[in-house]
Parts: structure tokens; sequence; C-alpha cells
């Protein structure tokens, strides 16, 4: 699957909506193999600050030596700019093949609807565990967020004091 028919399929998704619970992330996880048990996290919650918040830490991880990987959302301008390596925001085709590698897992055997978040968590956190990195992720969470499944090795929450 190219980038572009990628991102085209990724946006015809946001028709579905949101949908609460792990269900469809938990099973696709599982047929992949559970690669986000090979991975080491720091997962970012909270009202304000998650961006910066992400963007330091994974600053200071890489300048400590350690090879790193950012997941961001929302993006401005392009989808790539929610994904950066080691420093470096991913390439179309690595996105591309990443898409492609959950769509085939998504319609192995029971096809298994997914929304927008969905989809696009498991296509990044695909192209991160085929280079075995530590990942840096930042995303609004909860409970119930479909990027949740991750063993977080640090956790912070982020949020106003009253």
């Amino acid at each position: 699957m190219n980038y572009t028919a990628a991102i085209q399929y990724l946006y015809d998704l946001q028709m579905f909506g949101m949908k609460l619970g792990l269900e469809n992330t938990f099973k696709l996880a599982a047929l992949a193999g559970n690669p986000q048990d090979k991975l080491r996290f720091i997962h970012v919650a909270g009202t304000n600050g998650k961006g910066s918040t992400c963007a330091m830490l994974e600053s200071m991880l890489r300048h400590a030596g350690y090879r790193t990987a950012l997941y961001t959302s929302p993006h401005l301008l392009r989808f790539n700019e929610r994904v950066r390596i080691d420093g470096v925001e991913v390439d179309d085709l690595s996105l591309g093949t990443a898409f492609e590698a959950v769509e085939t897992a998504r319609t192995t055997g029971a096809a298994i609807a997914l929304t927008y978040f969905e989809f696009s968590t498991l296509a990044v956190k695909n192209r991160i565990h085929s280079e075995l990195l530590r990942m840096a992720r930042d995303y609004a969470s909860e409970r119930r967020a479909a990027s949740r499944p991750v063993p977080a090795d640090v956790a912070l929450i982020l949020g106003e004091l009253s």
C-alpha cells in the first residue's frame, strides 16, 4: 500500500467515529505477536503539556544514547509528523508498509472493523516495533483509549492544580 492510498484509507475510517473499549486493539496486537511487550514505554497523558513533555523526554533519552520513537497526535500538515524515530520524521514508504501490515492482520480470519485512531496507532506501533526501539509516546490517553495496551515503564499524568 503506498503512502497516499494508506492515508486516504485512514481518513475514510473517520466516518466510523469513536468506539470505546480495547477489544479490537488487543485482538490485533495478539495477531501481530504482541509487539508492545518487546518495547519499553513512557506513557504521557493529561490535560496540557503532553507534547512539550514528550519532546523533552525524547531529546534527553536520545542524547543519553538511547534509540527513541516519539508518537504524538494530532498532526498539523502531514500524518508523518506524528512519528519521529531517533529525532527524524518517519518516511512515506515506511508508513505505507506499516499500514499494509495492519490491514493484512485486520483482514486475516474474521475482519475486524477499526476506527481511525485504532488503525493509526497500530500502524505506528508496527513501524516502531520493526526497529525494536524504545518509545516515548504522547497522546491524550485514558483508561479506554486505543493506545493504552502498552506496558508503561513510566507513566506521567499532567494536569492543572486547583
